[in-house]
């Protein structure tokens, strides 16, 4: 465990440990719990892209146009929550994602300061500064989504009786985190290069599989991977957690959808073994 001197959430990707050799990182915020069945498929996901964030919580904006001072035309971002029907995404969140150390680093010591401090001073949009920098560092590319299935494997710890995050549960908070939004979007040159393609969560008979833009596996414009051509592929040997994931996508694959929940309800209730009601 680090120990961190400052009070901030910008510290949260501050690497203090230098000697370790990890490259792959899970960043994961500490009230939600995955079974590590999810867990292994995201990261199977990122060492087959390891220039890319793997997310399990996504999120989209919205754009409207006001007109500036000059009476120019300006778009203004706005964070929202989307929609799986929607079908559309443009940042994943770091509550729950694997990510390059590297990456880490550079949000500490390359990112622009401005974006730091506003995460400092509103102790709030690390999680969106994050996902935007990555975004800018790889030419505007969006980050990759995990299967659909292990991202509903989540389990929230709230406390009793409150239906929402706290940090999600006022106005003022979505105020916050729209201005996040719009101005490192605007610092990063990101308003004319990110632009959430019009079909970005796989919606077929396989929509519990892969989703999001392409990536080495395939994804929702690519069409669907050929799991066992890849198990045949002899050069999968050197990622043994990769195989595995598809070997478990086949089996569920071939599962009715009633066998396929009962399956996946019991990897979540090895999960909650040895939790307080």
């Amino acid at each position: 465990v680090e120990e961190h001197e400052d009070n901030s959430l910008n510290a949260r990707f501050h690497i203090l440990d230098t000697t370790a050799t990890t490259a792959g990182i899970l960043s994961q915020d500490d009230d939600l719990m995955r079974p590590c069945v999810a867990m292994n498929a995201g990261f199977a996901l990122w060492t087959l892209d390891p220039q890319r964030m793997v997310g399990f919580e996504y999120r989209n904006y919205n754009v409207t146009t006001t007109m500036s001072e000059s009476n120019d035309p300006e778009s203004y971002w706005t964070y929202v929550v989307p929609r799986f029907a929607q079908n559309r995404y443009a940042l994943a969140l770091s509550k729950y994602a694997f990510v390059h150390r590297d990456y880490l680093t550079s949000y500490t010591h390359d990112m622009p300061a401005s974006i730091r401090q506003r995460v400092q001073t509103t102790l709030n949009c690390e999680d969106i500064a994050l996902s935007l920098w990555v975004s800018a560092l790889t030419n505007g590319s969006l980050p990759l989504l995990a299967d659909v299935w292990s991202m509903r494997t989540v389990l929230e710890l709230k406390p009793p009786g409150r239906q929402t995050a706290i940090s999600s549960a006022t106005q003022e908070h979505a105020a916050v985190r729209n201005a996040c939004l719009n101005d490192f979007a605007t610092w990063l040159q990101l308003k004319t290069n990110l632009h959430p393609p019009a079909k970005a969560i796989k919606r077929n008979k396989y929509a519990m599989f892969q989703c999001g833009v392409p990536g080495r596996l395939g994804g929702s414009s690519s069409g669907e991977t050929n799991v066992s051509s890849l198990l045949s592929n002899g050069n999968n040997d050197t990622y043994p957690h990769v195989r595995q994931l598809l070997r478990q996508r086949q089996a569920w694959m071939n599962m009715s959808i009633d066998d396929f929940y009962r399956d996946l309800k019991h990897h979540v209730l090895d999960m909650t073994q040895g939790l307080h009601p």
